[in-house]
């Protein structure tokens, strides 16, 4: 039986955070994995400042876990000090919170809604479903590329056959994940077509350097 995948949920800075974070996923039976890839740098003087500790999901439980975070954050709103900065925001900034649910966490979501009730701007859930649709709709559009990147990526290739095949993989391949756990391609057709061609000319270029190296080495 093949393996179901995992794919990142969230990312934290440390294994304590992400093992809290996952108490409530845990409890409802939900399979996940914790994977630091901070190993995965050995570079003299790198210093990473992004999350290294990876929280991983089957995509299809990216739902039922949202809904199990927004469940347990419903149950902390009554804890949290007045100070917190969220109820500083204004109505329109609380509802960019919930326009972008996945920029922020389910507290924050849960609390922008809970303060917006009482400032009078009640969203139902049927008009919270239709925002988060709205906003998956909008990550699903592909991404493009600047022309000096493409010509870039171009230049690269013809001075060296694998970055051509490397960048051109990538560009025709990338997927991205959305909240959801949806996988999407990364880039639109257009660019796919420009990684299409860097492959091909890659390709060829590096099995002319490596006829001349053999030609030579034989020489």
């Amino acid at each position: 039986m093949e393996e179901k995948e995992f794919i990142t949920y969230r990312t934290f800075f440390s294994l304590e955070e992400a093992e809290v974070f996952a108490l409530p996923l845990r409890t409802e039976s939900v399979p996940y994995k914790i994977i630091d890839i901070s190993g995965t740098y050995d570079i003299v003087g790198y210093t990473n400042t992004r999350p290294e500790i990876h929280l991983q999901l089957h995509p299809e439980n990216f739902v039922q876990a949202d809904r199990i975070m927004e469940k347990e954050a419903e149950l902390h709103l009554e804890e949290i000090d007045p100070s917190y900065y969220l109820f500083e925001f204004s109505d329109e900034e609380l509802i960019e919170v919930l326009l972008k649910p996945d920029e922020w966490g389910a507290l924050d979501y849960r609390l922008a809604h809970k303060i917006l009730a009482k400032r009078g701007q009640v969203m139902t859930p049927q008009l919270l479903e239709y925002l988060k649709e709205q906003r998956l709709n909008k990550l699903r559009a592909p991404e493009d590329i600047t022309t000096s990147w493409i010509v870039s990526g171009y230049l690269l290739t013809f001075f060296g056959g694998i970055m051509g095949i490397i960048l051109g993989q990538y560009w025709r391949y990338a997927r991205k994940t959305l909240p959801n756990g949806e996988r999407v391609l990364l880039y639109n057709n257009q660019i796919r077509k420009h990684g299409l061609f860097l492959m091909g000319i890659g390709g060829v270029i590096l099995s002319i350097l490596l006829l001349l190296f053999l030609l030579t080495d034989q020489g």
